[in-house]
Parts: C-alpha cells; structure tokens; sequence
C-alpha cells in the first residue's frame, strides 16, 4: 500500500442519540489538507460514511473482537490515495466513521448503561437511530451533506438501510420527547445518503430468523468461553495472531489491533481486555428481527438507489444472494 502524499488526518467527536434511552456515540471524521482543497475547488467531492459490523468467525462457532472504528484506517487511506491520483474520476472529501455505541471507545463512555440494560440484547436499531442521529446534527458541513455514500460492513449495512429508508421506531413516548430535546429538529429527515455499498451484509429476509434464533443459543455460549484477559498486549497479541481468522487479517490491522483494543481489566489487577466486551459483541448480534426488515425494504428502491452489493471469496457465512 503506498503512502499518501499528505498524511491521513483525523479528529472525533461524541454526541447523544436516543432510541430507547440517551447514550453516547462516536464519529470520527478522516480527511487530508490535500483532497480537501481538491474537491473544494470542485464542490462535489464525496462524502463516505463508514458503519461497522460484528465480526464473526464460523471457525469453532466463536466470536471475536469486533472491527472497531479504528480498523477502517487502512482501508479509507487506500481510498484516499486512489482519489489523490491525477486519473482519478472519483474524488473524496472526507470519510466518517461511526463507532457502534457498545464498541470500542463508545462503550466505555457508556459502560454502566450498557451493563445495567443491554447485557442480552442490543439491537441494531440502536446503531441505526446513532447514524440517523449523526446526519441530521450540524456535524456535517454543507458540502459533506451534498453527496454521501453509505458503506456498511455486516450488520452495519443493515443499519444504513435502516437509516434511508427512515424507519426508526423510538420506543417510548419518554425517548421520542429526548430525542426532540437533543437535536430541536422534529420533523427533519435525516441527510439523503445517495448511493449504499454493502459489505457482507446479511442479504436475507425475515424468513431467516427463525434460523438465526436456533444459532444464537450456540453462538452466546462459544463466544463466552473466549479468552477475556490477559497479562500484557503482547500476550493478547499472540493468542489472537495465532487463532483465526486473526492470523490471516493484514499486519497493519493486527497492529491496530495491538495500539487501540485493550485498557486495563478492573476485575483483573495487572491483567488487560478488550473495550468491547465479549457479553456486548454478543448482545450487538443477537436481533429480535427487526434488523432482517431491511431486505424487503431494499428491493423497494433498487430501481433508484445504486447499491453496490460485495462479497468475499470465501463464502464462510451468508447463504445465497435473494434478491
């Protein structure tokens, strides 16, 4: 991968979101000095706007550590370098990321909220209504707000659908007067995203929970028999390089990994763990079903909304394409 001629800048902020209760969440925003003043000139650069997913290994049916906000560096510094070239046709802006709530840097902010009502279940609506939150705050400039594309790893492109299609149902009457007092926007759709790229995603419909509720039983009790501390990174970094699907990931990734996915275990003195917590990786996959809505909403717009549908080689998870 080479380098870009500027560095890879980047700075983050934290805002609230209600869906059922006010939590905190994370965006962190990824630009260099050079695209900006590139697609400035122009007025019509990109703006991608990255949603994670939870990551899944069918290997032994276990869980491991989610792609936090971090991991999508190398893959945006790639982008960036692309659009830099004098050939390009394409060129960024900027490129957002947005922290799942219970992940990483968020799920620390919100680390006492989650243990007292997310320990089972946290469903991708939650995710969804942080993104929708997000488009419609005054985060985005107005030239980033011109021209978004959303890109959703796994579920989180199931959250972008959810987010276009503006089918968020706040819980109580008690979130939707929080969610008013926080952005004093009622009424305001959220920022059009005009083109999805889905990665992963969980192509499959409503007929498929079913299926998914006999598998989340298994998954919860592989996932809690995973490793949770250790002595140093170096300890926890050689466990995961040695365990896939981490001893095929990029070195860049496993570095990334190394410098932002630990802080001190409490329970643990002297020991370390990973930000998101493996009851919270756990909580995040297992849905009640809204999540696989969102395919019978995407077959609706196809025919206006250039989605962009890409799979790995290795088919290791998600059945056949339903389209």
């Amino acid at each position: 991968m080479d380098s870009l001629a500027t560095p890879l800048l980047s700075s983050s902020t934290t805002f609230t979101f209600v869906y059922d209760r006010p939590l905190k969440c994370i965006a962190t925003r990824y630009y260099t000095l050079e695209l900006e003043k590139k697609s400035g000139r122009r007025n019509r650069g990109l703006t991608l706007l990255f949603a994670g997913g939870i990551g899944l290994s069918m290997w032994n049916y276990s869980f491991f550590p989610s792609h936090d906000q971090e991991t999508w560096q190398p893959v945006i510094q790639e982008i960036f370098r692309l659009s830099s070239l004098p050939t390009s046709a394409v060129h960024v802006h900027s490129a957002w990321v947005i922290e799942r709530p219970n992940h990483g840097d968020a799920a620390l902010l919100n680390a006492g909220i989650l243990k007292e009502h997310y320990t089972e279940l946290f469903r991708n609506w939650q995710y969804a209504t942080a993104v929708k939150t997000f488009l419609v705050s005054e985060l985005l400039s107005p030239v980033e707000k011109s021209n978004i594309v959303g890109i959703g790893f796994s579920g989180g492109g199931g959250a972008l659908c959810v987010v276009h299609f503006n089918t968020i149902v706040l819980h109580t009457k008690r979130a939707r007067v929080l969610c008013h007092e926080l952005l004093n926007k009622e009424g305001k759709s959220a920022v059009a995203i005009r083109m999805l790229i889905l990665l992963e995603s969980p192509h499959v419909g409503p007929e498929a929970f079913s299926h998914f509720k006999v598998l989340y039983p298994f998954l919860r009790k592989a996932n809690m028999r995973r490793p949770k501390h250790w002595k140093s990174i170096e300890d926890a970094m050689s466990w995961f390089s040695r365990h896939p699907p981490w001893n095929s990931f990029h070195p860049a990734i496993l570095q990334i990994i190394s410098d932002t996915y630990f802080v001190p275990d409490p329970s643990h003195p002297g020991h370390i763990t990973t930000k998101t917590t493996a009851e919270q990786e756990t909580a995040a996959f297992v849905d009640d079903g809204n999540v696989f809505q969102t395919l019978p909403y995407l077959r609706t717009v196809l025919h206006t909304l250039p989605v962009h549908l890409v799979l790995g080689s290795m088919r290791d998870f998600w059945c056949d394409i339903q389209v």
